[in-house]
């Protein structure tokens, strides 16, 4: 018959079953949970601190908004990038005090000149924190920070080859398990294969809309008018750190709706109905 190579249509899950697809779906998240985190530090709890530091550096200047707990270390980060080369070495002590680690491209920006002194503030901040020393090259610092390490098990590993790695594997147990579960009509392990694509299909837009994807704000110091991004209480960097915008954002949602959608199209026009019609053949052949 044609209807010999469709596969069979799994019972249904007991809750049992259900439980165990939970748990397996769970602990993929948990997995992205853990990809996400960045090896960075942000200085968070001591965002106030930098009130205190401008005011000590410029007397007669204020950051305005005022009300603002994440413009003072966007100026700070001004400050570094900027900076003549005293104020930036004293920026970029103060943030390395205090653990501003989204400084860091600009201040591997200001590696290579010809102030020792800003050179030696600069190599330190960086060293703290990255938690290791990659030399004085700036090309290898910027290197670092494309893709900044974390310690796992003892292992050395960046976070983008992390996330790209575990994304990888949950795609590839995705698509055996749900391989597995059609061909032996078996419901918990198809389910779960499928569970995991679309958790890996998650993961994979949420990294990259992280990653990319911000909206910014601005503040003003002084003369300056000042853009930048934060998330969460956090300055990550300035106007270069993200892409702001409602272009970028509706085409990431786009693509995370459109993409399943597509793919669920498919799966109705290909095997659904082929199901369908290898039953109606069948029970055709029963009746003649």
């Amino acid at each position: 018959m044609s209807g010999d190579n469709v596969p069979s249509k799994p019972a249904a899950e007991t809750p049992r079953q259900n439980f165990l697809l939970g748990c397996v779906l769970v602990a993929g998240f948990v997995v992205f949970l853990v990809s996400a985190r960045t090896p960075i530090p942000s200085g968070k709890e001591n965002r106030r601190n930098a009130i205190p530091f401008l005011r000590e550096q410029f007397p007669d200047l204020e950051v305005s908004p005022k009300d603002s707990v994440t413009a003072p270390v966007a100026v700070v980060f001004h400050l570094i990038r900027s900076g003549e080369p005293k104020l930036a070495r004293r920026a970029i002590e103060f943030a390395a005090d205090q653990e501003f680690g989204y400084a860091a491209p600009y201040v591997i920006d200001r590696l290579g000149g010809d102030d020792a002194e800003l050179e030696r503030a600069a190599q330190h901040f960086l060293r703290t924190i990255a938690g290791a020393d990659y030399g004085p090259d700036t090309a290898s610092w910027r290197a670092w920070w494309r893709n900044p390490t974390r310690n796992l098990f003892g292992v050395s590993v960046g976070r983008y080859t992390f996330m790209i790695a575990t994304t990888a594997a949950v795609v590839l147990c995705g698509l055996m398990l749900a391989a597995l579960g059609w061909g032996l009509g078996r419901a918990t392990v198809a389910n779960m294969g499928v569970g995991l694509l679309a958790l890996s299909w998650f993961m994979t837009m949420s990294h990259l809309f992280l990653r990319f994807v911000g909206s910014s704000d601005t503040c003003t110091f002084g003369p300056d008018r000042i853009t930048y991004f934060s998330e969460h209480g956090r300055t990550i960097g300035l106007e270069d750190a993200k892409i702001s915008g409602l272009g970028l954002p509706i085409l990431f949602i786009a693509v995370f709706v459109l993409v399943p959608a597509a793919l669920v199209l498919a799966y109705e026009v290909f095997i659904v109905r082929r199901r369908k019609k290898a039953t109606v053949e069948a029970d055709r052949a029963g009746v003649g």
